[in-house]
């Protein structure tokens, strides 16, 4: 028997459709490399994301692979970001507005006397601000809110903290996000 795909892959994979329509500019393509520092306290207090950008006309697009680096020694942090931005005034300013939104998925194993893996999916929208220089170099930050839910796996007996599935509980999360960029 086939096992079906969890639903959080589907969302995010509906979540990645619906941004195709924001690729449907006609200007030429500008890659780039951002370092992101998501501060987010519902899953920890920071993460490193190194991402590869892609802009197209207003739009710029961002996928990483986050790096953890205030992790504990009894745990294991795999976590990708996918950021789009859209700058309604366009780019080429000193200082440019967009407005963001953000998808992350966050798998923490921890390897305590009770092993216990969660997975963590954020959707998040807000808006930001980018200060460029003329050489493509670009420092930001930006705020977003959205909301947030999890699973858990766990060999925990007590009856508090049973096992539960994706999308069981919505929350909702605010992270913050610096970065800084550099286009070619």
């Amino acid at each position: 028997m086939a096992e079906r795909t969890p639903r959080w892959i589907r969302a995010l994979a509906v979540l990645l459709l619906c941004l195709c329509p924001l690729l449907g500019h006609a200007a030429a393509p500008r890659w780039g490399v951002a370092l992101n520092t998501s501060v987010n306290g519902e899953v920890m207090a920071m993460r490193l994301v190194p991402s590869a950008t892609l802009r197209l006309g207003k739009t710029q697009l961002e996928a990483g692979v986050g790096l953890h680096p205030y992790i504990r020694t009894d745990q294991r942090v795999l976590s990708g970001e996918l950021n789009a931005k859209v700058f309604p005034n366009g780019t080429g300013n000193a200082l440019d507005l967009y407005l963001i939104g953000r998808a992350a998925a966050v798998r923490n194993q921890l390897q305590t006397h009770y092993p216990t893996t969660l997975h963590h999916l954020f959707l998040l929208g807000g808006y930001g601000l980018q200060l460029t220089r003329p050489q493509g170099v670009s420092v930001g930050t930006n705020v977003a809110i959205g909301p947030t839910t999890r699973s858990r796996i766990t060999t925990n007996p007590y009856p508090g903290v049973a096992d539960d599935r994706m999308f069981d509980e919505l929350g909702v999360a605010l992270a913050f996000q610096f970065h800084l960029g550099m286009a070619f």
